[in-house]
């Protein structure tokens, strides 16, 4: 009972401290608004409503879309801190969705004073949720975008103050006389931050809370991000004050950041009134209160209610749609039937991009613009902005074909491009008209990537004529209207040299060369080079084939035509066959061919005149020593890049000295609970889903991507064509491998081997123990445990430059990949050591070939990065 009452006593208690924490928070909030209020009211006394309405007419049209493109950056800035977030934490998701929630969350904490820390995460943690993201990664993701904001204004906010210190008014009641202590202050507070992330090395446990480690390229993104958008969100307000009033913007800045500080600090929501004051206090010296508050009164419409009025249309059209089943149904059908006409439609809006930025380069800017964009910019930047956007408007052209032919690449550059476009749309003469365009188009095409999923190069796609004679048309028709725009100046050799801020026809003449300069370029590529060969991926009977060709084979790689990421080349009485890729000018054969070795050279020089036919470099990779004959008759130069290592079975076991450590944590991981066993073809699938939830755990671990080509990646068609190994505690599995079963019994071997994160130590070694134990049971010879790359490679002075370079990487493998780790690793086995090579022509690079291999494998240049 005493317990009770000393319960309820203390209850009452908390109750009694929230509710005056409550009223506090509300009475400071309102405390500052009167405040605010009564200093605004004492800094316009001297001016009516019709001379504030006057001055806000006063505002110049390019000043506004100066404003608009500023705070549309500063919003492009804060989106990206949730991508940064979510690779700081490991996780992947789309990309639009990321934007979306980013966006709305934003939109709608800047204008919630100090609440709007949890309403913006509210919201996010409502579509995250929504899109299966887990509560702990949502925290996660909400807490380091708040400390990223934070960071930027550290950063700049040290900057600026230390380098250019403002006297502080007495008026504001602060304790100092200038803003250096402050600017110092927040430098060694961020320094700090650093510092700490950078030497700290292990993840921080909080009740079992994991906070993942700070890497430095995620520290320089979160500082790069975060200045950008305070910069961004100060040249909103910057470029809506009156001219004329040789305000410097470092001055400016200096006092924008301390009265957005005073606004957060007052728990007013948007720091409404709060920071217009604060700016009116600061800058009353300097510009009329008049002319300051039309500036803030635009300033607060164009950075907090525009895009709130947006976020708020944006999430009630996501919750109808989320909640309303014959809506969702109606949006499917509507994707289904558009999905085959959306990049033709893409392809035309970036096409119109490219004839919007080539029309504005042929006609002349508007004098008033021109004027206050030469008194903010020197001349070479307008210059160079000008030719730059008419060699985009060019570029826009060529990617729109890219677009149509539905690549990946040029839907990346497209964007990239778009963005570029708009920022020089402003630097060449304030044209936000056009930079609005241009991101309205960027707009529709980021939620789109789904619909650009080919990996060939623009170069590499038929030209066509159709295409060819509308960009032709469109650049002719620049030019006219070039012509006829400035018919009146007389043509003279150096007119082409002239620069001058009003000087619009030389820059329209530089302009053209430019633009059709990329056009001829990208035109006589094709001309004079031959078509490139475009391997078609297999369909479901030559899959079928290669499976039973595959099957009858005994080195297990061959089981690697199953991805479905290789072409395959058949022999002509399709018993035999070679799997590859191309890249650029590359063609790589996976492997020797699978199949009778009496088909083998045949195939082998068929491979070769295919390639000789398409102009391409042929290239075999991780070939055996048993053909290597067939490769030489070719004329081909053989590589050494690694060595195989294949267990022997037939007396395989954990007895003796020396398998005394792998009989250790075996034992100790069978007192554990682990459990070992095979589940058959037609068991895999009623265990697919819990295999791909421990890859994608797997993988996030690892922060690694999916590779292919010699390497298997999760697919649920692949795996369901093999057995699986799998190892269990208390009957969930934790681990699995998909078991590779050569004929004839001579090979067994795995492809694809994960496991869960939180799995116990040396599952690896257990679940390849248990293998190699349940092969050597079923009559199996060897154990195939994969290539060791560089190793066995000799370092002797008359060995190959090749060979030389290699075993220096492999001795010195601190500053590269654990080679010497891996093989060291396989060792502990006992394999008997197989040889590995790659054969090329004379006339090919090794450097070039070893790097488009490692492309083919990686998928692209970002996943061997």
């Amino acid at each position: 009972m005493e317990r009770k009452k000393g319960s309820e006593r203390e209850g009452g208690l908390g109750l009694h401290k929230k509710a005056t924490r409550t009223v506090w928070m509300v009475s400071s909030s309102v405390l500052f608004i009167l405040i605010a209020f009564w200093l605004v009211r004492h800094q316009l006394r001297d001016f009516n409503y019709h001379e504030i309405k006057h001055a806000f007419h006063q505002i110049p049209e390019s000043a506004i879309g100066l404003s608009l493109f500023s705070s549309a950056v500063s919003y492009l800035c804060l989106t990206a801190y949730g991508l940064v977030a979510f690779r700081y934490i490991g996780r992947s998701i789309e990309l639009f969705k990321i934007i979306f929630a980013s966006f709305i969350g934003y939109a709608f904490s800047n204008n919630s004073g100090s609440w709007g820390a949890f309403i913006g995460a509210g919201i996010r943690f409502r579509l995250y949720s929504a899109w299966g993201i887990p509560a702990t990664d949502i925290a996660k993701v909400v807490g380091f975008s708040t400390l990223t904001f934070w960071t930027g204004f550290f950063a700049l906010g040290g900057i600026v103050c230390t380098l250019y210190p403002i006297p502080l008014p007495t008026t504001m009641g602060l304790p100092l006389v200038t803003s250096r202590s402050v600017g110092i202050v927040l430098l060694v507070v961020l320094a700090t931050y650093a510092f700490t992330s950078l030497i700290w090395k292990r993840p921080v446990r909080i009740r079992g809370f994991e906070i993942p480690v700070l890497s430095p390229v995620v520290l320089v993104w979160q500082l790069a991000l975060s200045v950008a958008d305070w910069l961004a969100s100060a040249y909103c307000l910057f470029s809506l004050l009156p001219s004329g009033y040789f305000l410097s913007f470092p001055y400016f800045l200096n006092l924008f950041l301390l009265a957005q500080l005073v606004g957060i600090i007052s728990n007013v929501p948007g720091g409404l009134g709060v920071f217009e004051g604060a700016m009116i206090i600061l800058l009353g010296p300097h510009i009329p209160a008049d002319y300051l508050l039309s500036s803030l009164v635009a300033y607060r419409i164009i950075y907090y209610f525009v895009p709130l009025v947006i976020a708020a249309f944006l999430l009630g059209f996501n919750e109808i749609v989320e909640r309303n089943e014959r809506f969702r149904k109606a949006a499917a059908f509507l994707a289904k039937i558009t999905g085959s006409i959306v990049p033709d439609i893409l392809a035309f809006l970036t096409f119109l991009s490219g004839c919007v930025l080539l029309i504005s380069g042929a006609t002349p800017e508007i004098q008033a613009r021109m004027a206050r964009l030469g008194s903010l910019f020197p001349l070479s930047v307008i210059e160079i902005s000008h030719f730059l956007a008419s060699v985009i408007g060019s570029c826009l052209l060529v990617l729109a074909w890219g677009l149509r032919r539905r690549l990946d690449g040029a839907y990346y550059l497209t964007l990239a491009l778009l963005v570029s476009g708009s920022v020089f749309s402003l630097l060449k003469g304030f044209d936000f008209e056009e930079a609005v365009f241009l991101l309205v188009v960027l707009a529709v095409l980021l939620p789109l990537k789904r619909h650009f999923y080919r990996r060939s190069s623009l170069f590499n796609e038929p030209l066509s004529a159709g295409w060819l004679a509308s960009a032709a048309v469109a650049i002719t028709a620049s030019v006219w209207i070039g012509i006829f725009a400035f018919r009146h100046v007389e043509y003279a050799g150096d007119l082409w040299w002239h620069f001058a801020l009003w000087a619009d026809a030389p820059r329209f003449l530089r302009g053209t060369i430019g633009a059709v300069s990329v056009l001829l370029f990208f035109s006589l590529w094709h001309i004079l080079h031959p078509a490139r060969f475009k391997p078609a991926f297999p369909d479901r009977q030559e899959l079928d084939l290669a499976w039973h060709i595959a099957r009858r084979s005994v080195q297990t790689y061959a089981y690697l035509a199953m991805l479905g990421d290789k072409a395959f080349l058949f022999n002509k009485v399709r018993n035999a066959f070679i799997m590859y890729a191309v890249t650029g000018r590359t063609w790589v054969s996976m492997g020797d061919p699978i199949g009778p070795r009496s088909e083998k050279a045949d195939l082998i020089w068929h491979f070769n005149d295919l390639c000789d036919e398409y102009d391409a470099v042929p290239v075999f990779y991780e070939i055996g020593p048993d053909d290597l004959t067939f490769y030489l008759d070719l004329g081909m130069y053989l590589v050494k890049i690694g060595e195989e290592a294949r267990v022997p079975l037939t007396d395989f076991s954990l007895k003796g000295a020396s398998k005394k450590r792998l009989r250790n944590e075996h034992n100790r991981l069978v007192r554990d609970g682990c459990r070992f066993r095979t589940i058959p073809v037609t068991k895999v699938a009623d265990v697919l889903p819990r295999l791909r939830y421990i890859s994608d755990a797997w993988l996030s671990r690892k922060h690694m991507r999916e590779k292919g080509f010699s390497l298997g990646f999760f697919n649920e068609n692949y795996l369901l064509r093999f057995p699986v190994a799998v190892v269990d505690i208390g009957g969930e599995i934790i681990a699995f491998a998909n078991i590779w079963e050569g004929a004839e019994r001579e090979e067994l071997s795995i492809d694809l081997m994960r496991y869960i994160p939180d799995a116990p130590h040396g599952i690896m070694d257990f679940l390849l123990v248990e293998l190699m134990l349940w092969g050597a049971s079923q009559g199996f010879k060897e154990f195939n445990l994969g290539m060791a790359p560089l190793s066995g490679l000799k370092e002797h002075p008359s060995a190959p430059l090749w060979n030389k370079l290699g075993a220096m990487i492999y001795e010195h493998e601190e500053y590269f990949y654990n080679f010497q780790g891996l093989r060291h690793y396989k060792e502990k086995f006992f394999p008997v050591w197989v040889p590995k090579y790659i054969a090329r022509p004379a006339r090919a690079s090794l450097a070039h070939v070893l790097r488009d291999v490692a492309g083919i494998i990686s998928r692209g240049p970002k996943g061997i990065l």
